[in-house]
């Protein structure tokens, strides 16, 4: 830029080879602009809409779970049946020891499900 003397006034002339802004965007920070386009403000509805679908995703969960824990409880008290059955079945045959006597205690006392929760507990 080069400045001019006309009639005792300094005037600057701007460079010909500048990028002209519009007068409408010298002032206004680009930002803000992009905010007011890109950040819409949800409604209260929305937001209330979006709780509710996250709570339903929760309890649906939950209850999956739930129902994993109530099957694998099933699953252990029939695996267990069957052990004491199987092993009443067998008792009810006599069997002898190699010294000849005769065996009649019960293999059902010592049999656990193999089956172990999460949480620590087995049945």
């Amino acid at each position: 830029m080069a400045p001019r003397n006309t009639k005792g006034k300094l005037t600057i002339v701007p460079d010909p080879n500048r990028v002209k802004t519009r007068s409408k965007n010298a002032t206004t920070h680009p930002g803000r602009i992009v905010n007011e386009t890109l950040g819409v403000r949800r409604q209260p509805e929305e937001i209330e809409e979006e709780k509710g679908r996250r709570v339903e995703r929760k309890r649906t969960r939950e209850q999956k779970k739930a129902n994993l824990q109530a099957a694998a409880l099933e699953i252990a008290e029939f695996e267990n049946k069957m052990a004491v059955d199987d092993a009443e079945t067998v008792a009810s045959f006599p069997r002898r020891n190699p010294e000849g006597e005769l065996v009649t205690e019960m293999i059902s006392d010592s049999y656990k499900s193999k089956l172990t929760f999460i949480s620590g507990c087995s049945i």
